[in-house]
């Protein structure tokens, strides 16, 4: 999903390319408790990206949190796609950062 998304801006993959672009998971979770009546599920991403270009680092984190509350315990499917959809945020927010796009083709 990535990859496409930045192949669909104009970005080439190869192995020699001057850029180095790394993609950390440092947190990608989701809780369920049910402190009440409601089932609460609280969901958390983080995602740390390098990006690497002629010596010089580019550094940049992405967060993402979001919370259903529902009134039976919420299955897999239903947590799976919670945390599908902050990906998508957190991917979205990279495609879109000016500051990465602006390293990325700095000469």
């Amino acid at each position: 999903m990535l990859i496409a998304g930045l192949q669909e801006q104009g970005l080439l993959f190869e192995p020699s390319s001057p850029v180095d672009l790394h993609f950390n998971i440092d947190e990608l979770v989701v809780n369920v408790v049910r402190p009440k009546f409601l089932y609460s599920a609280n969901a958390k991403t983080h995602l740390t990206l390098i990006v690497k270009k002629n010596g010089i680092t580019l550094t940049k984190s992405y967060d993402r949190k979001s919370n259903r509350d529902t009134a039976t315990r919420p299955d897999l499917d239903e947590l799976e796609e919670l945390l599908s959809r902050q990906l998508t945020d957190v991917v979205n927010k990279i495609l879109m950062d000016e500051e990465v796009r602006n390293f990325i083709n700095k000469r």
